[in-house]
């Protein structure tokens, strides 16, 4: 019985890889679909991920655009959730 289905859930994780084709590690990447699973299966029906990738293979300047992605996505969880 999902007991929670009144639950939001944010994950933030941080990765020193990047998972996409590119690189070829696009399936590699297991936090996404645990959370997925983990979460729906109590119930939880809004599930946000924001992942920070490329941590140790990029430059400081793209390793900083992508905190500033992840800061936006953040606020729009935030406004979507709380409205604030």
């Amino acid at each position: 019985v999902p007991l929670y289905t009144h639950l939001k859930v944010l994950v933030i994780y941080t990765a020193g890889i990047i998972y996409d084709n590119l690189h070829g590690t696009k399936d590699w990447n297991s936090i996404e679909p645990l959370v997925y699973a983990n979460f729906q299966w109590v119930g939880a029906q809004d599930i946000q991920i924001i992942g920070i990738e490329g941590l140790d293979m990029l430059p400081a300047v793209d390793v900083q655009d992508r905190i500033h992605t992840a800061e936006r996505r953040l606020h729009t969880i935030c406004n979507k959730w709380y409205g604030i």
